[in-house]
C-alpha cells in the first residue's frame, strides 16, 4: 500500500517480483507464462550468454543484458532482493529517484555511493600485495544480507547459494559467513547449522588473496571499486549496477558470473582461472582492471560525474530547458 506522505509503495520484507515486472515491456519473457523448467532457463539465458561445447555450459557475453530481469523470469527465486528485501519503497509514477545502485527495469538515476567515501572499504595501495605474494585462494567473507529470510527463504538467497556452489570448486577456496542476520523464526538457527561461521577480517585482509569474488548484499556490496583497483582478480556476481558499470568491460576488467550458479557455468569459469596453467591470463585481467580502476574510479572522477549529473538534472527540470545550452 502507499504511504500517507508519498506515492511510494512500501514492500519491505515482502516479495517485489510482481511490482518489478510492471516496468518490463509487454513482449518480454517476464510476461510469457508458458515457459517452464529447462525451456525457461534456456530462453532466459539466450540473450546474454554464448554456448560452449563443454558440457552445455554457457558463459556471459553481454554483461548489460545479464542484469535485465525482464528477459530472465527464472531469476525470481535466485536472490533475496526479489523475495523479501530488507527495505524497499517503490513507485511507478515517473518521478526522479537518485540511487547508489539499481536493478533493471528500475530507472533510478545512478549517483556515486557515499559508502566509498566512508573509508570502510577504501583501497589503499600500501596495504595491497603484489600478485606473486598473494595466496592462490578464492576468498570471500560477508554476512547473510541478501534479503530477509522467512519460511526457509534463505535457501534461495544469492549469498547462501554462492557459499554452497563455491564448495564444489577445485583448488584453494576459503569462503564463509561471519554473521547470520536478517532472518526470522527458525530460519536463523537453520542457517547457523548450515553455515559454520568464520572469523571476521579487516578489509585489507582481502588483498592477500589472488581471486576476489564480489556478491550482492542488500544492494551492491560496496567492495567493488577497491577490488577493481587492487592487484587481485575480481569476479562479479551481481544484478545491481552502479554509476560506472556501463564503462566496465567484462572479461577484460573483471570476470562476470551468472546468478544461476549452475555447476557447469560457475564452476567451469572459476575452476579455469584457479588452474595454475591459466594464471598468466588471470593476472593480465587483474592488471587491466586495476589500470582502468585507478584511472577512472578516483574520488575526483565520482565528483565530476556527480557534478555533471546535477547540471543535467537542473537543466531537465528547468521550464526553459529547450532553450538552455552552452554558449561558445
Amino acid at each position: 500500500m502507499n504511504t500517507e506522505e508519498t506515492d511510494f509503495t512500501d514492500l519491505s520484507f515482502t516479495p517485489i517480483w510482481d511490482f518489478t515486472l510492471e516496468g518490463c515491456p509487454p513482449d518480454s519473457l517476464a510476461h510469457t507464462p508458458l515457459l517452464s523448467g529447462a525451456h525457461l532457463h534456456a530462453a532466459s539465458m539466450e540473450k546474454h550468454t554464448l554456448p560452449s561445447s563443454l558440457q552445455s555450459a554457457r558463459y556471459i557475453s553481454n554483461y548489460t543484458e545479464a542484469g535485465n530481469v525482464c528477459n530472465q523470469p527464472d531469476l525470481r527465486f535466485a536472490t533475496g532482493f526479489f523475495m523479501a528485501p530488507a527495505a524497499f519503497k517503490g513507485t511507478h509514477i515517473p518521478i526522479p529517484i537518485f540511487s547508489q545502485s539499481r536493478v533493471e527495469p528500475f530507472n533510478d538515476i545512478l549517483a556515486p555511493s557515499p559508502w566509498y567515501y566512508s573509508g570502510k572499504a577504501r583501497y589503499e595501495d600500501d596495504k595491497d600485495f603484489i600478485w606473486k605474494d598473494r595466496h592462490d585462494t578464492f576468498f570471500w567473507r560477508g554476512a547473510t544480507t541478501n534479503g530477509i529470510s522467512v519460511n526457509g527463504g534463505w535457501i534461495f538467497h544469492l549469498r547462501e547459494r554462492f557459499i554452497r556452489a563455491a564448495k564444489t570448486l577445485r583448488g584453494n577456496v576459503d569462503v564463509g559467513f561471519t554473521e547470520i542476520q536478517r532472518c526470522r523464526g527458525d530460519d536463523c538457527a537453520a542457517e547457523a547449522a548450515a553455515f559454520p561461521l568464520k572469523e571476521n577480517v579487516q578489509f585489507e585482509e582481502f588483498f592477500k588473496y589472488k581471486y576476489l569474488p564480489d556478491v550482492d548484499g542488500s544492494a551492491m556490496s560496496g567492495r567493488w571499486i577497491a577490488f577493481l583497483k587492487s592487484r587481485g582478480l575480481p569476479f562479479k556476481l551481481s544484478l545491481f549496477r552502479e554509476w560506472f558499470d556501463s564503462r566496465l568491460v567484462a572479461w577484460r576488467h573483471f570476470i562476470p558470473l551468472d546468478l544461476r550458479l549452475r555447476e557447469r557455468d560457475f564452476k567451469g569459469t572459476v575452476d579455469w582461472f584457479l588452474d595454475k596453467s591459466n594464471e598468466r591470463l588471470a593476472r593480465k585481467v587483474a592488471n587491466w582492471g586495476r589500470e582502468w580502476g585507478l584511472a577512472s574510479l578516483r574520488d575526483v572522477d565520482a565528483e565530476i560525474y556527480f557534478f555533471r549529473l546535477l547540471l543535467e538534472y537542473a537543466r531537465v527540470m528547468n521550464d526553459e530547458r529547450d532553450h538552455l545550452g552552452y554558449v561558445r
